[in-house]
């Protein structure tokens, strides 16, 4: 239909909810599921002859331990339980190839992720890959390194299996476990029933993110949470490793915490336990060490791809003149229009662009350095030697990039593109 609406889904779910209202069978779409019952033998041949009537024909019935539903393969288990995996036949092994675009590979990890509930340790690692690739052209050929990302998880897959799987029913008179974990990479989650993984997930941090790790392990409790009243519970058991986090939920007096984030964190608690309380769940928190904590592995990629993303981020800055730039800060192309936009910048790159002697009506900072400022590349630069290094040039910031500049060196201690020695210079540089 136009304008991107499609009503289907929605007009069959109404239909089969209308055809199936007096009967005891579950839908879902086009998938039925009516449980046996030797007291109503007859019962799937009635409600066949009811969809009939509604012209709604069915196929012969399978029976659920050998057939495909909703996308997933269900086998019973060695311990006589019905599991779901990934349905066979699905080519989920990437081809060897020199060379793959972003199409391709979009393509591939979509495959792999689709629509399943659990995946472990797949999860982060492809939410890393997509994110990693630079630019936004389908056609663009991934770099080299990304490649050899998406290598080393096929790889992985192959040898240790797919993680694709989990059980099919889920016993809502069981009580329900949640497992959280934080990182500085992602936040992530895993969700158990009678002992069973039955959901997991993660959301990946933002570059630029600078929350405490404190934060970011109860953003992780929330995330958890939400995902565990979709499955209606009641009785709900909260693990986590942080002691902080574990000390704020778990007792009854008012949390002692101080700072920038004491505001922020007590009306998160607050809505935490309103949520809680208005779903009528049962919760109680309990500590356990990292080693145990089933979510570590949503938040976690190789330490290798982290160094190796830093590298592939550093060429974007080859064909130009400044020597450093502070990439998870802000891009080179968006630098142009940050210096144009401010006032004292936009006045001293019209001085320096047009070759005027020193002006003495300049602001005090930049009288300083009036000798060191130059234009490379249409930006302005400050050209600064290091004590013992070689002259590096670097383009000005205006005050508001400054203040990002100052908390991106106080939350992430290492990482730049420069020693750590040369870096303190090079931060003057840019202030």
């Amino acid at each position: 239909m136009g304008f991107g609406l499609n009503i289907a889904p929605k007009t069959l779910q109404l239909i089969m909810q209308a055809a199936l209202k007096d009967e005891e069978a579950d839908a879902y779409l086009d998938d039925i599921y009516v449980p046996f019952s030797s007291e109503d033998p007859s019962r799937l041949d009635r409600i066949q002859q009811n969809l009939l009537r509604h012209n709604l024909p069915t196929k012969s019935p399978e029976d659920l331990a050998k057939a495909r539903v909703l996308g997933l393969q269900l086998f019973v288990g060695p311990d006589d339980v019905l599991y779901w995996k990934r349905r066979s036949g699905q080519h989920i092994d990437l081809l060897l190839k020199n060379t793959f675009t972003l199409r391709q590979l979009l393509s591939w990890s979509g495959k792999l992720v689709s629509h399943y509930p659990v995946l472990s340790w797949l999860r982060p690692c492809l939410a890393w890959l997509r994110r990693s690739v630079p630019g936004n052209d389908m056609n663009e050929l991934i770099p080299s390194s990304v490649m050899s990302w998406a290598r080393e998880i096929a790889s992985r897959i192959r040898c240790e299996g797919d993680p694709a799987t989990g059980r099919w029913f889920v016993d809502r008179g069981r009580d329900f476990i949640l497992y959280t974990d934080g990182s500085s990479t992602c936040t992530g989650y895993v969700l158990l029933n009678d002992n069973y993984i039955i959901e997991d997930g993660c959301k990946l941090r933002c570059k630029s993110d600078s929350e405490h790790i404190n934060l970011c392990e109860l953003n992780a409790v929330i995330l958890g949470i939400n995902a565990a009243l979709r499955w209606n519970v009641h009785h709900l058991t909260l693990r986590i490793d942080s002691r902080i986090v574990y000390n704020w939920l778990s007792t009854v007096r008012r949390p002692q915490v101080h700072g920038i984030y004491e505001m922020l964190v007590k009306s998160r608690l607050s809505l935490l336990r309103d949520v809680l309380r208005s779903n009528a769940v049962s919760f109680q928190v309990e500590w356990v060490d990292t080693s145990s904590n089933l979510a570590d592995t949503l938040c976690r990629v190789p330490q290798r791809w982290i160094v190796e993303e830093h590298q592939l981020q550093a060429p974007q800055l080859a064909a130009v003149g400044v020597s450093y730039c502070l990439e998870p800060i802000v891009s080179f192309g968006k630098l142009h229009h940050h210096q144009q936009r401010d006032d004292e910048l936009s006045k001293v790159f019209s001085f320096v662009e047009r070759g005027l002697p020193y002006q003495r009506f300049l602001p005090t900072g930049y009288r300083k350095i009036w000798d060191q400022l130059c234009i490379k590349d249409g930006l302005l630069c400050r050209s600064y030697p290091l004590p013992g290094y070689h002259k590096v040039t670097v383009p000005l910031l205006p005050y508001d990039l400054r203040t990002r500049v100052l908390r991106h060196e106080h939350t992430h201690p290492t990482g730049l593109l420069v020693d750590n020695e040369s870096r303190r210079s090079t931060i003057l540089c840019y202030l």
